[in-house]
């Protein structure tokens, strides 16, 4: 597998606070798998012998449009929405993210900060609580990708 989609956003911490490194779908790794998984049910022909009431082909259809997707380069190098608020906001304020800003408690994109926050860190990204967080060291980084099962899933226990 290639690394490049990863190597892309290794480094990365989104205006929002969340770690791009973190995120299967940026760094390619939920296309990886979804390829590799089309690759096992065809392998073990599930089609002829799977589920009944289950429409496969429509499934394989499935699984390669996730294979297919691109890995996101991150919000800093023009990936995620062309209109982030978010985005837009700590630019304007010449500020590196939102949790340097001193309005990040009454922010008035709260709900969309809050959502795309909350979100990530369910999905089980990894999100920075404050500016303290930002200077994750490689070793810490590859720390907290062994953390998630996709990571060990690809990659082994060790990053």
């Amino acid at each position: 597998m290639s690394h490049q989609a990863l190597d892309n956003v290794f480094d990365q911490i989104g205006y929002c606070g969340i770690w791009c490194g973190s995120c299967a779908v940026g760094t390619g790794a939920l296309a990886e798998i979804a390829g590799r998984y089309r690759e096992l049910c065809e392998a073990h022909g599930l089609g002829d012998w799977g589920a009944e009431n289950f429409d496969y082909d429509e499934f394989l259809r499935g699984l390669s449009s996730i294979a297919a997707l691109p890995g996101c380069p991150g919000c800093r190098q023009g990936g995620g929405r062309a209109d982030c608020e978010l985005r837009a906001c700590a630019r304007e304020r010449g500020l590196g993210g939102c949790v340097a800003c001193s309005e990040f408690d009454a922010c008035p994109h709260g709900p969309v900060l809050q959502h795309m926050r909350g979100g990530a860190g369910s999905a089980g990204l990894l999100v920075i609580d404050g500016p303290q967080d930002r200077p994750l060291s490689e070793g810490r980084r590859r720390q907290e990708l062994a953390k998630l099962w996709w990571w060990r899933a690809l990659y082994g226990e060790k990053p």
